[in-house]
């Protein structure tokens, strides 16, 4: 008995130190809802040089920034109103800026060689492909 008893407090302290987002609880009240966001939005600032789920994050943004915003934006400040607008500004910033930087570190290098392929194809290569196309435009 004394083990089951420990084995479910060790259960509980761990459920209870995993992350809220992991349970998803709505905020209850206009604090909840911007120390919950805080939260959030700082939580995908630290892991920006990480790979992170951007779905996942996409959802629980979307849950933020439309379904809890119209449910407390009457309750709040225009000064809380401007912290919420910034933390869509600064969330659709972290996102493009890492989608980025994994276009410039996966496709633009097969890209690159889709138009050196071009260029060797069209029998001119890259300096004749571009002095051509500079005749042309003098034209």
């Amino acid at each position: 008995m004394k083990k089951l008893i420990t084995v479910v407090s060790i259960l509980l302290l761990c459920l209870s130190m995993t992350s809220c987002s992991f349970f998803s609880i709505p905020p209850k009240n206009k604090d909840d809802y911007l120390k919950q966001y805080t939260t959030f939005i700082n939580k995908v600032k630290t892991q920006n040089g990480q790979k992170q789920d951007w779905a996942s994050h996409d959802k629980e943004y979307h849950k933020f920034s439309t379904t809890y915003y119209e449910k407390f934006s009457e309750k709040l400040s225009w000064k809380e109103t401007l912290k919420v607008k910034g933390y869509s500004l600064m969330y659709q910033t972290l996102k493009l800026t890492k989608k980025g930087e994994e276009y410039l570190e996966k496709d633009l290098e097969g890209d690159l060689m889709d138009l050196k392929k071009l260029f060797i194809n069209t029998g001119k290569g890259v300096e004749g492909f571009f002095s051509e196309e500079n005749k042309q435009s003098k034209i």
